[in-house]
């Protein structure tokens, strides 16, 4: 689902639904367009396919699939400079290393504040 913002385009990638709800509630209310999909698989072919370009990518660490660490190195290879956030509920020192290194903006721990 896409609703019309005025600050930019957010993808946001999370298997639990209710979840990605939130996130998706809580930008909208900010005044993000925001566009959420369940998988890595969705998200980069949300990407892919042109007629959607994000601002910014905030993803999930652990899906069924792949992971968020797999969605940015992906994202590296086309966009050096698109900002990914990762949310984990398992949050772990190793994790917030590995998201840094692989370019994520911020490792957030779920349930966040939602400032």
């Amino acid at each position: 689902m896409t609703v019309k913002g005025t600050l930019g385009r957010v993808l946001v990638v999370d298997d639990d639904h209710a979840l990605r709800r939130a996130v998706r509630r809580q930008l909208e209310a900010e005044g993000w367009t925001v566009v959420d999909v369940e998988s890595v698989s969705a998200a980069l072919g949300a990407m892919r396919d042109g007629r959607e370009l994000f601002d910014c990518v905030v993803s999930d660490v652990h899906m069924p699939a792949s992971t968020g660490f797999d969605l940015i190195e992906q994202i590296r290879r086309y966009d050096d400079e698109l900002p990914v956030l990762l949310m984990t509920g398992d949050p772990s020192l190793d994790g917030a290393v590995r998201a840094i290194e692989t370019g994520a903006v911020s490792y957030l721990a779920k349930p966040f504040d939602q400032e």
